[in-house]
């Protein structure tokens, strides 16, 4: 075990635990502790610990990363019902969290998210798939650029003793420092590939979109957000970590994403987009719309239809955080270079009128236009009927939350679902009626080289 890691004092433990003697039932003792700093992804290869993540998330740029792991309890909405009910489970879970965690964190730490539309009945390859899952989990690396923290929580019901407790702590400590494993890179043969709808079908589906957009009541529908998939089967099961490990290098200034979603099933991708940040009373998110490929010759800032695309998505946000803040600050539009892609990007932060909880403020804002179309809520009805599958957690929320409502999370976009050998890549684009049906194919084929490139596929197939 680490001799710089000092375990929780006995005098500490024994009040703790007489605390929950006299209050009776479960509680999540969790104890924080600085270690050295260590590479999230290595730490996840190890066999001993890759069949217990929860949530992977990294920001290389921003050296921000949190790994979790294990799962001491699942919070899951009723069919039907909001993501909002989880807040009243996420209090309990507070009630009951005792112990010591340096720094702003309020504990309990949920990981997880929702799909894209939890409505959607899905009967494609998402179809077992839970479409809201959130995770209290057991164990979580928080990496920052100060350093690298470790928790450790464990569920006591009183009857153990202090050196119990601290024996756990040990166990646990001892068993993860000695984890550690070479990260290893092997070919991996495609037996077959499939777009799911076929270019001439998903043509179709653009000019229909089309022409919905041209008939609706008044001109109402503005953009329809259409996609697709792509499925790639491989000869030999898919090693997720040099995947990741790959786009982590090429994509350094998106979150690098690795979620479970079942039995041999994981969402795992790195997308740009920021769907909204609460730190106290201050709310960050972006408008991320508007795409080109890196190199075209005509600026997306002079592009009319990428523009009227992006200026959408900015008056979704602004029209529906009115209820929320005190005051609003919208930068400038810039375009924002990624590996192979360019984006319109507009930043806006906000001041909270009052406490309000991350997920009222999420379930109010997504999904946005960026990934669905304008009005939002006309659409969604449209995108289920003519997309040939349900999207699932593709465009969905990803993240993290605290006890006190604050977190981060993301879109899911430039992702895959890895189920054994197969390999499902979404991506989707903004038609308008100016759009044409080809240039829209190429975009989605460019997006989806986000993780063909780190397949080192790109160009094979």
């Amino acid at each position: 075990m680490n001799s710089s890691i000092t375990l929780p004092a006995t005098t500490k433990l024994i009040s703790i635990l007489a605390r929950i003697r006299q209050q009776k039932g479960i509680f999540f003792f969790h104890w924080t502790m600085d270690t050295a700093t260590c590479d999230l992804l290595q730490l996840s290869a190890s066999p001993a610990l890759s069949s217990r993540i929860q949530f992977y998330g990294e920001k290389p740029e921003e050296e921000w990363g949190l790994l979790a792991l294990d799962c001491l309890e699942r919070l899951t909405p009723e069919p039907g019902d909001s993501i909002l009910q989880i807040k009243s489970q996420l209090d309990q879970f507070r009630a009951r969290c005792l112990g010591y965690s340096p720094g702003s964190i309020s504990m309990p730490i949920i990981v997880g998210g929702c799909a894209f539309d939890p409505s959607c009945n899905s009967l494609n390859h998402w179809q077992t798939i839970p479409s809201r899952e959130f995770v209290l989990p057991g164990i979580y690396w928080l990496k920052t650029c100060k350093g690298t923290t470790l928790t450790i929580i464990i569920p006591l019901d009183g009857s153990e003793s202090a050196s119990d407790v601290q024996s756990v702590l040990g166990e646990k400590l001892e068993f993860i420092t000695n984890c550690n494993d070479l990260i290893r890179f092997e070919k991996n043969e495609v037996v077959a590939d499939y777009h799911f709808p076929a270019r001439d079908r998903y043509h179709q589906q653009v000019k229909k979109t089309q022409d919905f957009i041209q008939s609706s009541a008044q001109k109402q529908i503005q953009k329809v957000v259409l996609s697709r998939f792509r499925k790639i089967t491989f000869a030999n099961p898919v090693n997720p970590v040099p995947l990741l490990i790959n786009l982590r290098r090429l994509y350094p200034q998106c979150l690098i994403y690795f979620f479970p979603l079942g039995e041999n099933k994981f969402l795992l991708g790195a997308t740009p987009e920021l769907l909204i940040e609460k730190t106290h009373d201050v709310i960050s998110t972006m408008a991320l719309a508007g795409t080109a490929e890196k190199h075209d010759e005509l600026p997306l800032s002079q592009d009319p239809k990428e523009q009227l695309e992006h200026q959408l998505v900015i008056d979704h946000l602004l029209d529906k955080l009115g209820d929320f803040v005190s005051s609003v600050e919208v930068g400038s539009p810039k375009t924002w270079l990624l590996q192979n892609l360019c984006h319109l990007r507009t930043d806006i932060t906000g001041v909270l009128q009052k406490k309000e909880h991350i997920l009222d403020i999420l379930t109010e804002i997504h999904p946005t236009p960026a990934t669905a179309g304008y009005p939002v809520e006309p659409v969604l009805p449209f995108i289920a009927q003519t997309e040939e599958g349900c999207r699932g957690w593709y465009a969905g929320v990803l993240g993290w939350m605290d006890g006190c409502g604050d977190g981060a999370y993301y879109v899911g976009l430039r992702s895959a679902l890895l189920d054994g050998y197969d390999l499902y890549i979404h991506a989707g684009g903004g038609i308008l009626p100016a759009s044409d049906p080809e240039q829209e194919w190429q975009e989605t084929q460019l997006k989806m080289e986000s993780i063909l490139t780190a397949m080192d596929l790109k160009g094979s197939i």
